[in-house]
């Protein structure tokens, strides 16, 4: 395993521990629920711009396809991680976080974030649509990670494009209504408006355009096969759990 996919992990292992450990800590009573919020945050945002630039900042010894793959398998935890675990879990309880203060500890997972962007604790109607859209996006990309994991490259490349597409798209909404209102509903702090607001939102108006090049690079590899480097180059395998042809195999 090279030494970058270690870092990767790590990060990985941070952007769930370090959040969940300040939800525990909340529920106690032991930690101030903003405190909690504002270090959740700063560490997310941290740890998922990590992962996605670690391979290309730190696996210069690497080849090119292991770089990539890195990048594309730490996309895709993210954009099933963030849509999934909280957009659409927000989207199924938003009438029950609406109103939520921080007196409300157990619905804190989702207040950590909606205290900086207001209109998740009113259910504005436009987030409801968009943060179910999101959470069936990240659905689709759960379905495109798993067809890459298995060395469906093409079908990877097409579920994700569209899916990030759509997800660019429903991110610029997110941005642009917000901005043209003067931002009246982002909390008017440091940790609120840069960290929570751009920093958790914005690797949706990047890597729906990065990830892409990524897979349209590794499908003109020649004999590229993603399975086997995912398994053996990238995480250290003894060996691939697939028959590997003795030509490349990224169609779906």
């Amino acid at each position: 395993m090279p030494s970058f996919v270690r870092v990767q992990i790590s990060l990985l292992a941070l952007s769930i521990v370090v959040p969940a450990a300040c939800n525990a800590l909340v529920l106690l009573g032991s930690v101030d629920p903003l405190v909690a919020s504002n270090i959740s945050g700063a560490t997310l945002v941290v740890s998922w711009v990590g992962l996605v630039i670690t391979p290309l900042v730190l696996g210069s010894g690497a080849r090119t396809a292991v770089r990539l793959s890195a990048l594309l398998v730490a996309w895709g935890f993210i954009s099933v991680w963030g849509p999934v675990v909280w957009d659409f879990t927000w989207f199924l309880l938003h009438r029950t976080v609406a109103g939520a203060t921080a007196a409300d500890r157990w619905l804190w997972y989702w207040w950590m974030y909606a205290v900086a962007d207001t209109r998740f604790l009113r259910a504005d109607p436009l987030m409801v649509v968009l943060e179910c859209g999101s959470g069936l996006l990240g659905f689709a990309q759960a379905y495109a990670l798993a067809s890459f994991w298995n060395g469906k490259v093409r079908r990877a490349f097409y579920v994700s494009t569209l899916a990030g597409a759509l997800g660019f798209y429903g991110t610029v909404v997110f941005f642009s209504v917000e901005a043209l209102q003067g931002f009246r509903n982002i909390t008017p702090d440091f940790f609120s408006f840069y960290v929570k607001w751009w920093g958790m939102n914005g690797l949706w108006l990047v890597m729906p355009i990065v990830a892409p090049f990524a897979y349209a690079r590794l499908l003109r590899e020649p004999g590229y096969d993603a399975a086997t480097v995912l398994r053996r180059e990238v995480f250290g395998m003894a060996r691939s759990t697939r028959t590997v042809s003795s030509g490349p195999q990224t169609a779906a």
